[in-house]
């Protein structure tokens, strides 16, 4: 099973990343196309330093960006998973909690949580954060 979402997870930027490519193709296309209807002439060395150059900045970008598909998550719920909160509302096992300045609705997952402690959120389920006592 677990060898199974490892092979997913790998796949899926290898995937997008090969789709990446395909606006690539479509410009330098329309860019061959258009050199055979206007005519242009240019020495045949300049053509390949322009190819070059095409392809080194189209490869450089295109790893850039396959490098940021394996970033971790910065925003939205997924990103709260790990953070410290403290506790407004006991949890027993619904209370309230203070992120960052925000108040939350709060679960408990590990049964009565008293005021003022710390707690560690352990997911984000719509407007109501998992909590349990930071260990």
């Amino acid at each position: 099973m677990n060898d199974k979402k490892t092979a997913q997870k790998v796949r899926k930027p290898r995937l997008a990343f090969a789709f990446t490519f395909i606006d690539d193709i479509i410009i330098i296309g329309v860019v061959v196309a258009l050199v055979i209807i206007l005519e242009v002439q240019l020495p045949v060395w300049l053509w390949f330093v322009i190819g070059l150059v095409s392809i080194g900045l189209m490869v450089m970008i295109h790893f850039l960006v396959y490098k940021s598909f394996s970033r971790k998550i910065i925003h939205g719920p997924e990103a709260m998973a790990g953070m410290e909160a403290s506790v407004v509302e006991p949890c027993c096992p619904e209370g309230m909690v203070k992120l960052q300045g925000e108040y939350w609705q709060a679960k408990s997952v590990d049964g009565f949580i008293a005021e003022d402690e710390t707690v560690e959120i352990v997911a984000a389920r719509r407007l109501c954060l998992e909590v349990r006592r930071k260990r």
